[in-house]
């Protein structure tokens, strides 16, 4: 079977045990980092549940016309939910329109499914023209809301819903994966993009696909030899001006920090853990002393915060002058 969910077995366990014995939920909500699974997850269950030849542990066969079709995300009766061209988000309308969609008989499967690819990307009124369905869907309909933040749904909307979570992967894991799937890319660049994925599969597929990110990698560099070297924030926003031009060259730039970063706390707590972003152990050190463990863990949890507005309306040079490292 072509289309697999890497890891997350308490995930799969929860959800495919009640598939294999035909109980399936209204309305899921699967929370997880960006590249984590949270679509493969939503396509493997919808297939699961309209596949007439289900595997014993509740998996779609992945071989019949159903199966291809809704893991290719070209199934009649499966419509995955993205904000209309041009729009960041997904509107009322679009939600009405769905809603009118789901009074329909399915015409291929048992049952309609909705797939909405980014659940954060509802506002309050979307998600409250959901609630009618989520309470009484009838048989036929299935609902998967995906997030990397479930906060953002409303406590109604979640009440309503079975909530399930991605998670993160082991280097050496998605390391693996990588080697399976790219068997012609170099070994060195495997290595690199599963310690700089942060646990998520999918970005790393990203970086080894790319040739890795040695811009993002050079920008993240100074960044840091800046803040050993004692540069305030005026500098350092400097050094991320060119990568703000760009929500994609900021994305990356933003991930590679949030690795760079934990090295900074390991290195300063005197963790003994391989570094996942440097390469040069003295400018970890450097930067470490003029950082220490309290700055730096600040600073990852607010580019946590920082990194998903990519996602929406907020300009990525916004987004970077609130990179922001105070210094005594």
């Amino acid at each position: 079977m072509k289309t697999e969910l890497i890891g997350n077995e308490a995930l799969k366990t929860a959800l495919f045990r009640k598939i294999k014995d035909n109980i399936f939920c209204a309305s899921y909500v699967i929370e997880g980092a960006r590249g984590t699974g949270k679509l493969t997850a939503a396509r493997l269950a919808a297939a699961a549940m309209c596949c007439k030849s289900r595997q014993s542990d509740g998996m779609p066969c992945g071989e019949c016309a159903s199966c291809k079709k809704i893991l290719s995300g070209d199934h009649v009766d499966v419509t995955e939910i993205n904000p209309e061209k041009g729009k960041v988000f997904i509107s009322v309308s679009q939600i009405r329109e769905m809603l009118e969609q789901s009074m329909l008989v399915p015409s291929e499967a048992d049952c309609r499914i909705f797939i909405i690819r980014d659940g954060t990307l509802l506002n309050a009124n979307a998600q409250n023209a959901m609630l009618k369905s989520l309470e009484e869907p009838g048989e036929h309909l299935k609902f998967f809301i995906l997030t990397h933040d479930a906060s953002k749904l409303l406590p109604t909307v979640l009440s309503r819903s079975v909530r399930l979570k991605t998670e993160l992967l082991s280097a050496d894991r998605i390391a693996d994966a990588l080697s399976k799937r790219l068997p012609n890319v170099d070994r060195k660049l495997i290595l690199r993009s599963s310690r700089l994925s942060g646990g998520s599969l999918g970005r790393a597929l990203e970086l080894a696909e790319a040739g890795g990110a040695p811009a993002a990698e050079q920008t993240v560099t100074d960044y840091f030899s800046a803040v050993a070297d004692g540069s305030h924030h005026e500098k350092l926003c400097t050094i991320l001006a060119p990568a703000a031009a760009k929500r994609d060259s900021l994305r990356e730039v933003l991930n590679l920090m949030s690795s760079a970063l934990r090295d900074i706390v390991v290195c300063s707590e005197k963790i003994d853990a391989e570094p996942l972003f440097f390469t040069d152990r003295d400018l970890l050190a450097r930067a470490a002393r003029r950082l220490g463990s309290v700055r730096a863990s600040a600073l990852f949890d607010r580019l946590a915060e920082l990194t998903p507005l990519l996602d929406i309306n907020v300009t990525p040079f916004a987004i970077a002058s609130e990179v922001n490292i105070e210094f005594s």
